[in-house]
């Protein structure tokens, strides 16, 4: 149940109400891009993991620029998360964000 589309409705006793459920979801959203995107992109991550999330970044960049868009997050959070891939592609030598 941790992987659905309104997880408002996990918690017990919520009542259905969709203004609250889509506040919800903006505000896990901004966290995802905060702690399960941009923290792996800083310079010197040092993780068993770094390399293969390294190569989902440079490999999905296109797709993850157009569902943070989707989601509506911030443009100052939207600009933070393109200048790290480009970060990224610039520290690895692979291929252009976005291209």
């Amino acid at each position: 149940m941790i992987f659905c589309d309104e997880p408002w409705y996990n918690e017990p006793g919520r009542q259905t109400n969709a203004a609250a459920s889509r506040a919800h979801n903006r505000e896990l959203q901004g966290h995802t891009v905060q702690h399960a995107m941009l923290n792996w992109l800083k310079p010197g991550v040092d993780s068993v993991w770094a390399d293969v999330v390294r190569k989902h970044f440079e490999a999905s960049a296109q797709s993850i620029q157009t569902m943070v868009a989707r989601w509506g997050i911030d443009w100052a959070a939207q600009l933070e998360l393109m200048e790290a891939m480009g970060a990224l592609v610039v520290r690895t030598g692979g291929k252009t964000v976005g291209a």
